[in-house]
């Protein structure tokens, strides 16, 4: 998959479009396809580790997360064995970045329509 990436902390020229790794649903994870995210404040003061606290959490010399992003919509694309909330084709949104795996306790159904 592609996602944009952040190696280093700074201003948004560290920023890199990229091919990574998809990762895998966990027994109690959903796998979701991303159709849509956000780039917030919080991800801008991620990026920049500013203020200087925000290293303590994020990483102190690099990011310890390299995708920014914390709000997403799309599509289930793999459930693991304890999940029995979602299936495989449900439109979903949560709280995380990318091609990703959430907890089912932080995802939730999109209503129809």
């Amino acid at each position: 998959m592609r996602a944009v990436v952040h190696d280093r902390y700074g201003p948004p020229d560290v920023l890199r479009l990229e091919e990574v790794g998809r990762p895998a649903a966990q027994d109690d994870q959903v796998l979701v396809k991303v159709h849509a995210t956000t780039v917030n404040r919080t991800d801008c003061h991620r990026r920049g580790a500013d203020p200087f606290v925000w290293r303590l959490f994020a990483g102190i010399r690099n990011p310890k997360r390299r995708i920014l992003g914390s709000e997403v919509a799309g599509e289930v694309e793999d459930v693991g064995e304890a999940v029995t909330e979602f299936a495989v084709g449900d439109h979903v949104f949560g709280l995380n970045r990318g091609c990703l795996v959430l907890t089912r306790s932080s995802s939730a159904c999109r209503p129809a329509g």
